[in-house]
């Protein structure tokens, strides 16, 4: 019976620090048991990893968001324990909020599975076009360490257009 893993972000409740940890199920997901912390850098705005297995390099990927410098960060494992990071990309699109719950995925182009684009989708808290919450994504190439954007970064969003008035 392989144990069911969950990454997740731990708070400190007295310094605020945030820190990536693990905890490990043996019965299915009904209960867990902590492992502990794994991945601590000294911040209060380090959260929601993003965990994947990468057959290329056989080794796990995090990516995690540096949420008020807005970036996102990679990191690589081979035992889920110990992560050494890779790189990180960013600030890039729109920066109005902080950055938060990344994902990282490849997808195919026209179906094509030989030709393949990776996606990396950033939400925004606040920074939505209408207010309140948002999500933007870059399309680009990742090789297991870096994910590079086809974007250049000329774009600059508009600005929206204010269609009631504020109070």
């Amino acid at each position: 019976n392989p144990a069911m893993v969950a990454i997740y972000t731990a708070t400190d409740r007295v310094t605020n620090m945030q820190r990536q940890a693990v905890a490990y199920s043996l019965d299915r997901g009904r209960t867990f048991t902590k492992y502990g912390i794994v991945l601590d850098i000294g911040s209060t705005n380090f959260r929601d990893p993003k965990v994947f297995w990468y057959a290329p390099t056989q080794r796990w990927l995090m990516a995690v968001s540096l949420a008020d410098q807005h970036k996102i960060s990679f990191y690589s494992s081979a035992d889920l324990k110990h992560w050494t990071h890779q790189s990180d990309f960013g600030p890039a699109g729109a920066t109005g909020g902080v950055w938060e719950c990344p994902d990282l995925f490849p997808l195919p182009v026209d179906g094509n599975p030989k030709k393949t684009k990776w996606v990396l989708a950033v939400n925004l808290n606040p920074g939505g076009i209408a207010g309140g919450s948002g999500a933007q994504y870059f399309v680009g190439d990742f090789n297991g360490k870096k994910f590079t954007s086809d974007d250049d970064g000329s774009y600059t969003p508009p600005s929206g257009t204010v269609t009631h008035d504020q109070p």
